[in-house]
């Protein structure tokens, strides 16, 4: 959250300048490097009261009835958006369905020679049979080992010959685990956990007031702790009477 607080601080900050201090843009008399000062005690300010305001708004977002629903918000947005769901499941499978693709290929060639040669010793009726009985079997047979080659087994099971370690076999897809988490955590920031998105989403629920009211609360007591007793002098001069 940090890079998105750092930029309405930023926005916040040339809001109440082009508004009550119009003269200083118009003029260009707010040097760069104070205008980053600036956003950089407002951060500080910021910062400071956070972790207070954040309890708040993690006791509003943890309650079971009104608070925030991950599945729900994932489950939405792949309603919405039915590509993006064929996305992630070609993105993160991507190798996978590749090596289904040349497994089924190569055994498929295989089982053929097999066919083959049993084809060429088979009467007529045993030709029947044998085409479509074989081609019902292997078709099963050849999509459920090459599944089975990428979940199966789970854990790393080393081989072993005469107390030599040969080779550890594991389901393909569990073997390169890390890089499909790398993968989809950044689909999932970039689909679902943005930002701008939360908040969208959490502005179709109950609770958005509620987290709302938290964030005024949290804002007011930083202004009046930040200006102290000239808060009022402030309020009167600028006309913002939120405090």
């Amino acid at each position: 959250m940090h890079p998105m607080l750092e930029r309405v601080v930023r926005a916040t900050i040339n809001s109440v300048s082009r508004r009550h201090f119009p003269s200083i843009l118009v003029n260009s008399r707010l040097p760069s490097n104070v205008e980053e000062e600036l956003v950089a005690l407002a951060m500080e300010q910021v910062e400071e009261t956070f972790p207070e305001m954040w309890d708040k708004i993690v006791d509003l977002l943890c309650d079971s009835e009104r608070g925030l629903d991950n599945d729900g918000m994932i489950v939405s947005v792949f309603t919405q958006n039915k590509e993006l769901l064929n996305l992630f499941f070609l993105s993160l499978g991507e190798k996978e369905f590749r090596f289904i693709e040349r497994c089924g290929a190569a055994l498929g060639f295989v089982c053929g020679l097999i066919q083959l040669m049993a084809f060429n010793h088979l009467d007529a009726t045993g030709r029947m049979i044998l085409l479509p009985g074989t081609g019902f079997f292997l078709g099963i047979f050849t999509n459920w080992l090459a599944i089975q080659m990428c979940f199966k087994p789970c854990f790393p099971r080393p081989i072993n010959v005469c107390g030599k370690h040969i080779y550890t076999i594991q389901g393909l897809f569990l073997k390169r685990q890390r890089d499909v988490a790398v993968l989809y955590s950044k689909m999932l920031v970039d689909h679902f956990f943005d930002f701008d998105k939360v908040v969208e989403y959490l502005q179709t629920l109950p609770v958005w007031a509620d987290l709302h009211d938290a964030y005024c609360q949290n804002t007011n007591k930083m202004m009046r702790k930040t200006m102290g007793p000239v808060t009022g002098w402030i309020v009167l001069s600028l006309g913002v009477w939120c405090f």
